[in-house]
C-alpha cells in the first residue's frame, strides 16, 4: 500500500494499492481549529491511517509533499506545520516519511503550463475514471471535487511508478 498526503489544510490523503495502483481510500486533511487558527489535527491523522492500513501485513509507503511553489506567505506557513506535525506524529512511531516537491510529480503526471488543478482532474479521471472524488465544497449543492484529495492520489500513482522503476 502506498499513502500519499497533499500537505496543507485544506490537503488531502489517499491510500492506493502498490500492486494494481487501484485507490483503496480518500480522506481530506483532518483539521483542527485551536489558538485562533487551524492546524493539523494529528490524534484524528493518525487514526485515519490506521483505518486505512489496519491489518497491512507490511508497513505501507507513506509520501508527503513538500512544501514549495505556494502562492502566499500563509500557504507557506500552513504546509510547513503541516508537513511537521505529520512527520512528528509519524517518526515518533518509527514510521518512515517520504518526501518529495510538487515539481516532481506534476512534471511527470501533468506537464504544461496553466492551471494544476484542472489537469490534475483531467490526469485523475483518466486514471481513475470510475472513481467518485469527494466534494470540496460544504454543501452538495455546489460540487467541485476535493483537489487535494485528487493531488493526494496522483502523488501516490507517482510514488508507486518510481517503486517500480527501481526494482
Amino acid at each position: 500500500m502506498i499513502i500519499a498526503i497533499d500537505n496543507g489544510m485544506s490537503g488531502g490523503i489517499c491510500a492506493i494499492s502498490k500492486h494494481s495502483g487501484s485507490i483503496i481510500a480518500t480522506q481530506k486533511m483532518p483539521i483542527r481549529y485551536r489558538h485562533g487558527s487551524n492546524e493539523v489535527d494529528v490524534l484524528e491523522f493518525m487514526e485515519i491511517l490506521g483505518i486505512m492500513s489496519p491489518t497491512c501485513l507490511f508497513k505501507p509507503e507513506i509520501v508527503i509533499e513538500k512544501p514549495g511553489g505556494s502562492k502566499s506567505a500563509t500557504a507557506a506557513k500552513s504546509m510547513s506545520g503541516c508537513l511537521h506535525a505529520i512527520r512528528g506524529a509519524l517518526e515518533s512511531r518509527g514510521v518512515t516519511l517520504h518526501r518529495i516537491t510538487p515539481q516532481s510529480w506534476q512534471k511527470v503526471l501533468i506537464p504544461g503550463k496553466g492551471d494544476t488543478k484542472e489537469r490534475a482532474l483531467a490526469k485523475a479521471k483518466e486514471l481513475w475514471p470510475d472513481e467518485k472524488w469527494p466534494n470540496l465544497n460544504k454543501t452538495e449543492k455546489h460540487y467541485k471535487p476535493h483537489d487535494g484529495i485528487i493531488d493526494a492520489a496522483l502523488i501516490a500513482y507517482y510514488w508507486r511508478q518510481q517503486i517500480e522503476s527501481s526494482d
